[in-house]
């Protein structure tokens, strides 16, 4: 069994995933949902799967979203082929906290 697991440097909800060949073409492309990122297009599709996971605890206040998935690692696991990459593209949303301030003080 082979693997590539590409550790992202915060969570971020991962829409796709693009691996490329050497010429630019795209050799899979995996579309995720809010659960798994099992749809894929591509030539090859069927020698791989790509999970994508989290290895911090993953904020219950983050907003639920049907397309993409919550994670900061990326795994592409084969069990049969060779794994080898030239490019490999994570596309996604970042999620920002957002916070408010509020000011106290009396004006004479």
């Amino acid at each position: 069994s082979q693997w590539l697991k590409l550790t992202l440097d915060q969570v971020y909800c991962v829409e796709q995933v693009v691996w490329y060949y050497s010429d630019g073409n795209p050799y899979a492309t995996w579309t995720c949902s809010q659960t798994e990122c099992s749809t894929c297009v591509g030539g090859y599709c069927y020698r791989y799967t790509l999970t994508v996971s989290s290895e911090i605890t993953v904020e219950d206040s983050l907003p639920p979203l049907s397309d993409c998935r919550y994670g900061d690692t990326v795994k592409i696991h084969n069990s049969n082929y060779y794994l080898w990459a030239y490019e490999i593209a994570i596309f996604g949303k970042q999620e920002v906290e957002c916070t408010t301030s509020t000011q106290h003080g009396t004006t004479s």
